[in-house]
């Protein structure tokens, strides 16, 4: 992938304990503040830990009102809010020609762990399992939330709900990249979103294998991309310059390993140096997790002879699993919105390492009329 063909990302939106929108989001990104919270009044189910990064007093009706809101769960709230926020900041009207074409895709784990465990519940406590409501079924699967932003907004391109984990927001701006290129879209909206139940916590401590005290988040963050030509039209705020993908072994060494190769392809695909990396965002997390140490040592050897900037999300935003990359790539653009990389067209990696090994890579470049007022 050329410099010359790379697609732009001309609006953004976000909906995270950060902040919802990006002038809320960046603000709190650079001032680094951690917004966890106690959330063990939240739930009746018991907690693996009672400290992590909510909305706590999220209500998607405040935000969309009462029409068509009242069959959503919290990972399909988060969602149709941060996609519509996405297309308000590239000026796209919802349900004009304009979205005839555009598809979207999102990145998650699995959906919504809480909405399938509830629907798996009910089929207990009837004396027959397909007395169950269907109503309840719409949203444990993990399409559920990408078809509700399609409906509301008039989406009518490709739709698509991709499943990897940690590094998921990546897959979903590749599969956009993809799309845009093979004439299947004129514009995608690509990101992930993951929310915070007690169903998400237990599962990622399993996940972890139960050694961490890991401070875990939700957020959606979604993003529109256009092809350069179109995009010029609107304001764009970065090129998307490489999506690499790469899987691998979960060993620690190995997917140090592999979270280097990933990242070194991007770069050169990028036709990016990796000392002409001015930023590097990554999830971060507990000092002694095996996967955070993975991913320091692999960009500690790509990165040796630079004096880049590191972001860790995690300390601020909490590890937001299927979301994390996405909150990653929305960090970059709060940095891009500042001035604290200077004036120059800055370039940003991004670096995503999975559970299972699977590891992602981007490289963003600010565009030159990306600037803001922000003086933090």
């Amino acid at each position: 992938m050329t410099t010359a063909a790379a697609p732009v990302i001309t609006g953004w939106g976000v909906v995270s304990p950060l902040g919802i929108g990006t002038d809320a989001f960046t603000e709190a990104v650079l001032k680094g503040d951690c917004c966890a919270v106690d959330v063990s009044a939240m739930f009746d189910d018991p907690l693996p830990h009672n400290l992590a990064c909510v909305l706590p007093g999220f209500d998607v009706r405040h935000h969309l009102g009462r029409k068509g809101t009242s069959a959503y769960d919290r990972v399909t709230a988060l969602t149709v809010l941060a996609c519509g926020l996405a297309l308000q900041d590239a000026g796209i009207t919802a349900h004009s020609p304009a979205t005839e074409e555009i598809g979207l895709a999102l990145g998650t784990n699995l959906g919504s762990a809480r909405s399938t465990w509830e629907f798996a519940r009910e089929t207990y406590r009837h004396h027959r399992p397909y007395l169950v409501s269907p109503a309840l079924f719409p949203t444990t699967v993990p399409n559920g939330a990408p078809g509700q932003a399609a409906i509301r907004y008039g989406l009518r391109g490709v739709n698509a709900a991709l499943a990897a984990g940690p590094p998921a927001a990546l897959t979903a701006l590749r599969y956009a990249r993809n799309a845009l290129r093979g004439g299947h879209a004129t514009a995608m909206i690509a990101g992930a979103a993951e929310e915070y139940s007690p169903q998400n916590a237990w599962l990622a401590r399993h996940w972890h294998g139960g050694r961490e005290a890991r401070l875990l988040g939700e957020a959606a963050t979604l993003f529109t991309v256009e092809p350069a030509v179109g995009g010029a039209a609107h304001r764009s705020h970065a090129e998307l310059l490489a999506v690499e993908l790469a899987t691998g072994e979960p060993a620690a060494e190995a997917a140090s390993v592999t979270v280097e190769d990933c990242a070194r392809r991007a770069l050169a695909l990028a036709q990016v140096a990796p000392a002409a990396v001015d930023l590097v965002v990554i999830c971060g997390g507990p000092a002694d997790c095996p996967r955070t140490r993975a991913e320091g040592e692999a960009l500690d050897r790509l990165l040796a002879q630079t004096t880049s900037r590191r972001h860790r999300v995690a300390d601020a935003a909490g590890d937001c699993l299927g979301a994390s990359a996405g909150v990653q790539l929305a960090t970059v653009l709060a940095w891009f919105a500042s001035p604290h990389l200077g004036t120059d067209r800055a370039v940003a990696l991004v670096t995503s390492l999975g559970w299972d090994g699977a590891a992602g890579a981007a490289v963003l470049r600010r565009c030159p009329d990306d600037r803001s007022d922000h003086r933090l």
